[in-house]
């Protein structure tokens, strides 16, 4: 599954950690200060590749730009948590042909459920994944009975 980089949203690559390293004493960081970062704050947040910069901007105390997609996660790595969060996004993939052959794709994440469609397939193709009873992503239960009724979020 690795051959995608997350190109697919159906791969459990499509989400990776974002690990920020705390800077020891000896580490001179000029941007971010050690007492800025607590040490071990982990949470389940959907944080993206897009969060990154706003974050990198709210360290270094510079103002993030209203034009700029994404939201700071400093205040995970502070300990604290933001006023509100997302729960879900959209996804799109468009690059195929393409060297990793990745079809064409676009797909609905929340923190439960995880919704793939490949329109451009005749007929088209989904994938449908309930991440809290099935976090590995090895049943598609797209189609079946039991994803009739599926609880919410």
């Amino acid at each position: 599954m690795a051959w995608s980089a997350g190109r697919k949203q159906g791969f459990p690559s499509s989400i990776s950690p974002q690990v920020i390293d705390k800077p020891t004493r000896r580490q001179n960081s000029r941007i971010i200060q050690a007492k800025v970062i607590k040490a071990g704050p982990l949470n389940d947040k959907m944080v993206l590749n897009l969060d990154i910069a706003p974050t990198l901007l709210e360290l270094a105390g510079v103002k993030v730009p209203d034009s700029m997609q994404g939201h700071s996660f400093a205040p995970f790595l502070k300990g604290a948590e933001p006023y509100s969060w997302r729960k879900d996004w959209y996804y799109a993939f468009y690059e195929c042909p393409g060297p990793n052959m990745v079809p064409k794709n676009r797909g609905i994440r929340t923190e439960r459920y995880k919704l793939i469609e490949y329109w451009e397939f005749e007929p088209k193709q989904y994938e449908l994944y309930d991440l809290q009873e099935d976090p590995k992503e090895l049943h598609n239960l797209y189609g079946s009975r039991s994803a009739r009724t599926l609880p919410g979020d």
